[in-house]
């Protein structure tokens, strides 16, 4: 989804503050609730940054990839 990959672009860069984080996260997960289709795409963007907490986001953008990761399992185990 092109949104998803520009909030995504906005959320993982390593100069945001936690304010930044939080606009982008609040714009990824408003997105992420259109369907389950696009929750689905968020758990695997969210996945992949994980994967590479040194390239991808700060560690309070990590922290919020979590806490979506956890309150959305059941996506992540489809």
């Amino acid at each position: 989804d092109l949104w998803l990959d520009v909030y995504f672009l906005g959320f993982v860069a390593k100069s945001n503050d936690e304010a930044t984080c939080d606009k982008f996260f609040q714009q990824i997960t408003g997105r992420a609730a259109e369907s389950s289709k696009l929750t689905k795409e968020t758990v695997k963007l969210f996945q992949f940054i994980l994967s590479r907490p040194d390239q991808y986001g700060t560690a309070y953008a990590q922290k919020l990839a979590v806490k979506f990761l956890r309150e959305h399992a059941e996506a992540v185990s489809e």
